[in-house]
């Protein structure tokens, strides 16, 4: 694996290469500021398998060298770990927001850092076997494998891979999760949509959906990101969460003002069910995907009770039914 090291003190750039070296990788440039980064990546005449980003720098700090390097298409599927003293939420959030797909503490542990380039080893090579199946819209994340994971959406500032929202949780601290619920959001009808929309148009209303979610979510510190099948993840702040029924009202009150339309000018009418949140386990990256799974669930399954109450209203012409006991008239 071919590694970019970026750290401004050199001693900490000596033990990074030397613990690269213990774990088996010998393929490693470092260099010790932002901009050298920058050019070490376009005048590199073979890729980077990961980029290891310290965010405390002076000049450019590693959070602006990691907005600046996801802003360049042919950079932004490079895993990007940060690495950084700082444990609060606010230094994890803004890592995330930039781009980043990991984060490790210092001072560095072996250990560690080896779980973490195991981790981006993994995304190379689910990468590497997307490319040999390349499409027009490249996946956004890696969570599952159907036609419909082939749609790119991008554009919103709170929307991040999935892979980097597992990391994220995993990395908050126990005081930070106190506060965090995982929320699913699942678009109604996605399936016709998808078959009635080309990839551009699909890729559209998917943007405009999460920049609906992140706008709705955003007053409760909201994370996201797009999961496959017109399902989103949404980590929020419990504080001051509405009711599910409430924020499904507001999402498809703003998705209607949007008037959003296939190419040809026929209407799309877009709403989604919100599950209940849920309290995440971080204990291990495997229960925080359960935990992602499971919030989908219930949003499909408010989905599907949504259905059945509209089939019936149908069914019946809208009118009220009223339920008449033995014996009363």
């Amino acid at each position: 694996m071919r590694i970019l090291a970026v750290d401004d003190d050199p001693i900490v750039i000596d033990l990074l290469e030397a613990m690269l070296s213990d774990l088996g990788h010998t393929d490693v440039q470092s260099v010790q500021d932002g901009k050298l980064a920058i050019k070490a990546l376009t005048e590199s005449r073979r890729e980077f398998d990961c980029i290891l980003l310290d965010i405390s720098m002076p000049n450019i700090t590693g959070i602006e060298v990691c907005r600046l390097i996801r802003s360049e298409p042919e950079f932004a599927t490079i895993p990007i770990v940060m690495m950084t003293a700082l444990r609060d939420k606010e230094s994890v959030d803004s890592a995330f927001r930039a781009g980043a797909t990991d984060y490790v503490n210092k001072p560095l542990d072996v250990v560690e850092l080896e779980m973490r380039l195991r981790a981006v080893q993994n995304i190379n090579d689910k990468r590497r076997h997307a490319l040999e199946n390349a499409v027009e819209y490249p996946p956004l994340n890696l969570r599952t494998v159907n036609r419909y994971d082939v749609i790119k959406v991008d554009g919103v500032d709170d929307l991040i891979d999935y892979t980097a929202l597992c990391n994220y949780l995993a990395h908050l601290s126990l005081a930070g999760l106190e506060t965090r619920q995982v929320l699913g959001v699942k678009l109604h009808d996605f399936e016709q949509i998808a078959m009635r929309a080309s990839a551009q148009e699909l890729s559209f209303f998917l943007s405009e959906i999460a920049d609906v979610i992140a706008d709705q979510f955003r007053r409760y510190d909201c994370m996201m990101s797009y999961c496959g099948d017109g399902s989103f993840i949404v980590v929020t702040d419990k504080s001051k969460l509405e009711s599910s029924v409430y924020l499904e009202e507001r999402v498809a009150a703003a998705l209607t003002d949007r008037n959003l339309e296939y190419d040809d000018g026929r209407v799309v009418y877009l709403d989604v069910s919100i599950s209940n949140p849920i309290r995440p386990n971080t204990s291990k990256k495997q229960r925080v995907r359960k935990t992602f799974d499971r919030a989908i669930g219930r949003a499909e399954a408010r989905m599907a009770r949504k259905t059945r109450m509209r089939s019936r209203h149908n069914q019946y012409g809208g009118t009220d039914l009223r339920v008449v006991r033995s014996g009363q008239g």
